[in-house]
């Protein structure tokens, strides 16, 4: 039996980026994704527009928002889209990546109200249950990235006998404390599980402008911040292909500022 999963960092709705705007990609984005058929989407920067959109454009998920985050509205949802015919949910919540994970807060040097989402669920095909958590780390503050780890291994520790999968933008590229510490608490990284290298071009934001993007910002062309992690203390899966899918338009346009990386898994 096979399992894809994907994180896809959509660009939020408000924000002004001219040409690149909401407006002028969603049916692209919508495209791609369907493309993709991924049984678990996980969605950074998902404002209640968009939201509202993947309900809309994938009728034949789920759509679990989880909590809200950032400083004010409009707010954004790091959701969770999950195939309806594949699982049944036994539970799922969500937390706040602070000292304080239970309410609405902001720890360390974190410059952003940050949130993930969890889903306790059945694949029903395998029968195998699954813990299933997006999330999206900050984007300044370097302290708060290598806090919110721990903050998430704490919360997922009651489902650490089971698979768990872990989405999301983290801000940071696999060089890094905070993908040392995730790998410490037994995640494994899908892209360099199924065979992959990190280095010069292999990078997962752009900025909309692609390959171009380094040279244009000064900024690290191996900088892979979207990752998919799992670990797995059955030892029931297996990672067989992971890719950053680089797809534009036909009129060259991207559908995010962020490439969606996508994982396909082999459960036994």
């Amino acid at each position: 039996m096979e399992l894809t999963i994907c994180s896809a960092n959509l660009r939020n709705a408000n924000a002004d980026d001219g040409n690149d705007s909401w407006p002028y990609r969603n049916q692209m984005l919508a495209t791609v994704l369907d493309d993709l058929n991924a049984d678990i989407i996980g969605v950074q920067e998902a404002m209640q527009i968009q939201v509202d959109w993947l309900t809309q454009s994938f009728p034949t998920h789920t759509i679990t928002p989880g909590l809200p985050y950032g400083n004010h509205a409009p707010h954004e949802y790091a959701a969770i889209a999950w195939r309806s015919a594949l699982f049944t949910v036994h539970q799922h919540g969500g937390f706040h990546l602070s000292e304080t994970p239970d309410r609405p807060s902001r720890s360390w040097d974190t410059s952003w109200m940050r949130v993930a989402t969890w889903m306790h669920v059945t694949h029903i095909p395998s029968q195998m249950q699954l813990c299933v958590c997006n999330t999206h780390l900050d984007h300044r503050g370097e302290e708060s990235r290598r806090q919110a780890i721990h903050v998430i291994a704490r919360q997922l520790q009651q489902f650490a006998h089971l698979p768990t999968f872990i989405t999301g933008d983290f801000n940071v590229a696999p060089d890094s404390d905070v993908h040392a510490a995730l790998c410490g608490y037994g995640f494994e990284d899908s892209w360099t599980a199924a065979g992959n290298a990190d280095g010069l071009g292999v990078m997962s934001f752009h900025g909309f402008k692609g390959v171009e993007w380094p040279a244009l910002s000064g900024e690290r062309d191996d900088n892979r911040i979207d990752w998919i992690v799992l670990r797995d203390p059955t030892q029931r899966i297996r990672v067989q292909q992971s890719t950053i899918v680089t797809r534009r338009g036909a009129d060259g346009r991207f559908p995010s500022d962020h490439y969606p990386v996508v994982a396909t898994y082999h459960i036994s």
